[in-house]
């Protein structure tokens, strides 16, 4: 079912009759969906499910603005205001409790030099495990101390991997 031109406007006039503005509605209804919203640990109180509901209804709207079916000046989504976001629960780690395993890794294991070289990028350029893991010997460039990491499936430009005389020799080799 599909709705026409002449059904938005009745539906406007509807609503204008009993007097609701329908960015009202967009508000109510976002209201709903943030008390409503699934707690988990995570969880920011609903203030995402909020603002992705809000997107869509914008998204909704754009979409009806350049089909011809709402006035861009009738439209009730550019009046809804996004809820601000929340500052990022996200923290670098303390440097006393980085060098923990960093420790750990130096001191134990088969080969503690090659094990601590492979902790290195991860310390000094935030390299994810699968950067890690996907890494080849084309990847180290040798005149520059330099390494690509292809994270996520693609390749990030090239990180600097310190050269100091800690650095075992065969890794460039």
């Amino acid at each position: 079912m599909t709705a026409t031109t002449q059904d938005l406007d009745a539906a406007r006039l509807l609503l204008s009759r009993l007097g609701v503005d329908p960015a009202d509605l967009l508000d109510d209804s976002a209201e709903h969906v943030r008390s409503t919203a699934r707690v988990r640990r995570n969880s920011r109180g609903g203030r995402n499910a909020a603002e992705n509901f809000i997107a869509a209804m914008r998204c909704l709207y754009k979409h009806l603005v350049n089909d011809g079916r709402l006035d861009e000046r009738a439209n009730p989504a550019k009046r809804v205001t996004k809820p601000r976001r929340n500052p990022s629960t996200r923290r670098a780690i303390a440097s006393d409790r980085i060098s923990e395993p960093n420790d750990v890794v130096a001191s134990t294991g088969d080969d503690p030099e090659l094990d601590t070289l492979i902790c290195r990028p991860h310390k000094e350029n935030a390299c994810r495990r699968g950067g890690a893991l996907a890494l080849r010997r084309r990847d180290l460039d040798r005149t520059q101390c330099m390494i690509l990491l292809r994270e996520k499936g693609e390749p990030n430009a090239g990180n600097q991997f310190r050269h100091t005389d800690a650095t075992p020799r065969r890794a460039f080799r």
